[in-house]
């Protein structure tokens, strides 16, 4: 947690990884401002995508939900280290979704 003012905010990085994924309209998805406010920025036309980003991560699975429906094919590796040193691991492809070997799905 990182103090601003009188707020505790957790803060964290993100770790996106990918060799074959394909997104589909990119430039809405880098428009929402839950992208932005993480500070992620994913690029065009590409698969093979490797994105970090150290951020207030209290919205993540909201950004993965953004990400999720945008996934037209292959899958994310994504790392979430919350500054308390607790890793979250999720794997996403286009039809699941898992956390630590959860099935997360449906929170999606």
């Amino acid at each position: 947690m990182r103090q601003l003012g009188i707020l505790e905010v957790p803060i964290g990085t993100i770790r996106f990884e990918s060799y074959n994924a394909e997104l589909t309209d990119v430039a809405s998805l880098n428009r929402e401002l839950e992208t932005k406010f993480i500070g992620l920025s994913f690029p065009e036309n590409e698969k093979c995508i490797h994105i970090d980003s150290e951020a207030n991560i209290s919205n993540f699975l909201g950004v993965f939900s953004l990400i999720f429906t945008r996934l037209k094919s292959g899958q994310f590796q994504i790392t979430v280290t919350r500054d308390d040193g607790t890793v979250i691991d999720v794997t996403m492809s286009s039809t699941r979704v898992t956390e630590n070997g959860l099935d997360i799905t449906d929170d999606m």
